[in-house]
């Protein structure tokens, strides 16, 4: 196994960048040649850290040994890829200070995840077999955030959208739901104006009152504009059931059949929602649930009236004349209107718009008829 110092990505580079892991490591730790004993003597270990056959495993794997490795590169590949490494080398940045006795110079890099960081060397230094074809998605995160660290979206941007594509693809509801924070900061670095639309409509709808970002590095307000458009929705709900509420309350009837049919409606509607807490009617900004929480308990809510227990008695039928059928649906149910509602509120709910959070580093959203489609579109991620 090679000493995880003695990394070289270019033999002519003039950089050493000095890698630092946050990983905890046993304060005793089987050596190397202990390791090496063990699997001669056929104890194979499922963990074992030689294991993996794929070309860049060795040296990827090999950095959790160690708290600290050097990387030799070089710097003219960096400042060609990365403006942040082109004012780094070229613009006398500080963090650049050469190294005892040689040429080199040495850029400590502690706060950048080394596997991820690694991969995005292989990559601009044209490495292409040591670079993963697979990955997961919190791998895929922490390249992500490396990647808007130091402006590498262009060069690493055929990988990015082999390694987003295929896990979007595959993509469940249960992760979907537990990922969504993930999935929104990977659209943005990435510029992915279609699935950004559809990643934040969903937090929308399924998110409590807080959009918890999950400590990602975000540099733009997506939680505040999640959570604005959650309650713009929770508030056009609140409004509609206030002016159900004044149009049966008020001096207009609403039913000319039944006397009393207004009442019954109004009074059943004031017992559904006081049992789901939304009567007296709230400030939407009190109401804690998500909204499909919400739609899903008031669209199951039936709602009745006079002259659906009572349908009024039809006219004598004479020779000349067929009896009018009773209307199983009367007008003043208010059960299908008020389902219709639910439905167009949540159609006229949609995700924010990728273009109002530019990123400082990254390219401009490839696409751009994307997100004209998405909006157009009435497909429910």
């Amino acid at each position: 196994m090679p000493s995880p110092l003695d990394l070289v990505l270019d033999p002519s580079g003039d950089v050493i960048l000095v890698l630092s892991s946050h990983k905890d490591t046993p304060p005793e730790s089987p050596s190397t040649d202990t390791v090496m004993a063990e699997q001669s003597d056929g104890h194979d270990d499922a963990e074992s850290i030689g294991s993996a056959a794929e070309p860049h495993s060795e040296a990827l794997n090999s950095i959790e040994e160690t708290e600290e490795m050097e990387v030799k590169v070089s710097s003219r590949h960096l400042a060609l890829s990365s403006r942040v490494f082109r004012v780094m080398f070229d613009g006398g940045f500080q963090e650049g200070v050469p190294r005892e006795g040689h040429r080199l110079r040495r850029v400590p890099l502690p706060e950048d995840e080394i596997n991820a960081m690694l991969v995005l060397l292989y990559i601009v230094h044209g490495l292409s077999r040591q670079v993963p074809r697979k990955i997961d998605l919190p791998k895929l995160i922490d390249i992500a955030i490396v990647i808007e660290k130091y402006a590498l979206h262009q060069v690493a941007e055929v990988y990015t959208d082999i390694w987003f594509h295929e896990l979007y693809e595959s993509r469940s509801i249960p992760t979907l739901n537990s990922d969504l924070p993930e999935w929104i900061f990977l659209c943005w670095v990435l510029r992915r104006p279609t699935e950004f639309y559809y990643c934040t409509r969903a937090a929308i709808f399924r998110c409590g009152p807080r959009f918890e970002d999950r400590g990602l590095p975000f540099s733009i307000p997506v939680a505040n504009r999640i959570e604005l458009a959650r309650l713009s929705t929770i508030q056009k709900l609140l409004d509609y059931l206030n002016k159900l509420i004044d149009c049966y309350s008020g001096s207009r009837k609403q039913c000319v059949s039944h006397k009393a049919c207004d009442a019954t409606v109004l009074g059943d509607l004031i017992q559904n929602l006081k049992a789901e807490g939304l009567y007296p009617v709230p400030d939407h900004a009190t109401i804690d649930l998500p909204i499909e929480t919400l739609w899903s308990t008031l669209g199951a809510r039936r709602f009745t009236s006079l002259c659906h227990a009572r349908p009024p008695t039809p006219p004598s039928a004479t020779p000349y004349a067929r009896a009018p059928k009773p209307n199983a649906d009367p007008k003043c149910t208010i059960d299908s209107h008020f389902s219709n509602y639910l439905a167009l509120l949540k159609l006229e709910t949609l995700g924010l718009d990728l273009e109002e959070f530019p990123s400082a580093n990254a390219r401009p959203a490839h696409h751009p008829e994307a997100l004209r489609w998405a909006h157009n579109s009435r497909y429910d991620w």
